[in-house]
């Protein structure tokens, strides 16, 4: 700052002989933060800190000091309406089957009578829990007192006397359980308009930050980003694309399994994004896609958290089979890769602020133009859009069904139903919403494990009340045909057939040539032709099964959905956006 000129030599001076370290020790047990940031502030704050050191050079340090000491003014993406609603939504406790509570933060010094000092972590603490408790979720409790009353006899073990002079400064954190996290954002601008970060009480800022700084297993949410985007982008598959689904195994021998232990014999695309089926993701990848090219495209969705030959994780590789079924992500990344889904297949980098003003109101930072960048051709993301509003519909994603506008997303559950996702957007908004233990703790003993859907509708329903209805529709680059099942060809009378969506450059030009079929069966397929016809409500979205020999032809085509603020923080000056 010396060098930038904020400061004079003796303003310099004054701060290097400031032992502020020291303060921070003596008071760090006992100072309680009486009006912590919101979990977007705190996000905010941290996108600001770094956006200052890499384009304006500054140290961290610097960057601190400028926050907060020289009256910027930073202009917000965060909705107030938005937030409100997504906070309300998410601390609902009626939404969740179980209240416990789990330790989330633990750090404990002892200060000897000799003068000499002991650490211990939260790692220490958890030996501990294990040894008394079991390994199964050692930091989760029934109650908070329970919590409490395991903490006061692991210190019972530390040999603590405070008769003798010892001096205890202990930092602990306890939180209810399950957690959730929410992210809300503009798909067509990358502004994000809400972020919830944790329910229960937020008694610090800066503290965790579930949506953008506490890595989950997406688990089936990433078969639609790593397998079948790459597959009917670029790997020649359609919708209608036959899969087959049988048992199968990975290169190391390991048996891939459905969710269901079940197996259908083949499957098309569409069935399988919209019944979530592992084997047909697993095989895809494996077989049509390509391991690496699968990986290309989840660095292009904006994924920072992919490993390959990374030192700090030696041996690990997100270039293999099992990134079908799932990684390490952040919510506001899934919120984003989805987002450039519901925008014709444009990423754009999801912005906290547009810009950063200094005290005099010069422009510091401007931020209002994102990074963008096409992933998918528009074609491909209506393909997955419309195979996405299946999942919603009829699949493994009703739960989230809108009352007043269609949605499209994907569901994703991870082994032994430690996460539960629900990444899903409107014609509007894209929103993920993260439900799990902050440990990993299993949700399987839950019959009922949609509450993270209904959250997600209640957030959507009200954000959308009072919004214009709009529908997904195709853009010129799709068609719609009818192709035989037998032979993918374009369907002749006679044949066993589906009406599907396409993409022309992939669509088949050839025709099928017919099944030779006998003067009584083309009169009975005429009959029941006739049926269908006056069973039909001549809408081009309720298409329905023609094929009666496969169990997995579904509608096809998406019926039309039925109509059914934290306090300002002293410090910069941050200014949210009004509703749209």
């Amino acid at each position: 700052m010396l060098e930038q000129k904020y400061i004079d030599q003796a303003q310099y001076d004054e701060a290097l002989a400031d032992p502020v370290y020291d303060r921070i020790l003596q008071t760090a047990a006992i100072t309680e933060d009486t009006t912590p940031y919101s979990y977007f502030t705190d996000a905010l704050i941290e996108d600001v800190i770094q956006d200052l050191m890499d384009e304006k050079g500054y140290s961290e340090t610097q960057a601190y000091n400028l926050l907060y000491s020289e009256g910027l003014t930073i202009k917000s993406t965060q909705d107030l309406a938005i937030q409100q609603i997504c906070d309300e939504e998410a601390s609902n406790d009626a939404y969740y089957p179980i209240v416990e509570y789990g330790i989330t933060d633990y750090a404990l010094t002892i200060h000897r009578a000799d003068g000499s000092a002991e650490n211990y972590s939260k790692e220490n603490l958890k030996q501990y829990l294990i040894s008394v408790r079991g390994s199964a979720a050692p930091f989760v409790f029934s109650s908070e007192d329970e919590a409490k009353a395991s903490i006061e006899q692991y210190k019972g073990t530390l040999g603590i006397n405070t008769d003798a002079g010892d001096i205890v400064d202990e930092r602990l954190n306890i939180t209810l359980q399950p957690q959730v996290s929410v992210v809300l954002m503009d798909q067509y601008t990358g502004h994000v308009k809400a972020i919830v970060g944790g329910r229960g009480a937020k008694t610090t800022s800066l503290s965790l930050n579930r949506a953008t700084a506490s890595p989950k297993q997406p688990g089936s949410c990433f078969k639609v980003l790593s397998t079948y985007a790459p597959g009917l982008n670029e790997c020649g598959m359609t919708l209608a694309t036959t899969i087959k689904d049988e048992p199968y195994r990975y290169a190391s021998g390991q048996p891939v399994n459905n969710w269901n232990n079940k197996y259908n014999g083949s499957a098309r695309v569409r069935y399988a994004i919209e019944h979530s089926m592992n084997v047909c993701a697993v095989r895809t990848l494996t077989e049509t896609v390509g391991l690496e090219k699968g990986y290309k495209y989840l660095e292009n969705f904006g994924f920072t958290t992919l490993v390959n030959n990374d030192p700090n994780y030696p041996g690990m590789s997100d270039i293999a089979q099992a990134t079908a079924l799932g990684g390490i992500v952040y919510n506001i990344e899934m919120t984003a890769a989805y987002a450039a889904i519901a925008n014709s297949g444009i990423y754009t980098e999801p912005l906290l602020y547009t810009e950063i003003l200094d005290h005099d109101g010069n422009v510091l930072i401007d931020n209002s133009k994102p990074i963008t960048r096409r992933v998918l051709k528009e074609s491909t993301a209506f393909l997955l859009t419309s195979a996405m509003q299946d999942v919603i519909n009829r699949g493994t994603g009703t739960p989230a069904r809108l009352n007043n506008m269609p949605a499209a997303g994907k569901t994703g559950t991870t082994e032994n139903s430690t996460d539960l996702w629900l990444s899903a957007y409107t014609p509007y908004y894209t929103c993920s919403v993260w439900t799990g233990y902050d440990e990993d703790k299993t949700l399987e003993q839950f019959w009922n494990q949609s509450w993270h859907e209904v959250i997600w509708k209640h957030i959507m329903d009200r954000i959308h009340a009072e919004l214009e209805y709009k529908n997904f529709t195709p853009p010129a680059s799709v068609v719609q045909r009818t192709i035989c099942t037998q032979t993918g060809k374009l369907a002749v009378n006679g044949c066993p057939s589906i009406t599907e969506y396409f993409d022309k450059d992939t669509l088949t030009k050839e025709t099928c040539p017919g099944h030779g079929k006998t003067d009584d069966e083309s009169k009975d397929d005429e009959n029941n032709e006739d049926n269908s016809t006056n069973n039909n409500s001549g809408s081009s979205e309720n298409l329905g099964n023609t094929n009666g020999d496969d169990g997995d032809d579904v509608d096809l085509i998406p019926p039309t959905p039925d109509p059914e603020p934290n306090p300002e923080p002293e410090g910069p000056e941050v200014i949210p956006q009004s509703r749209n």
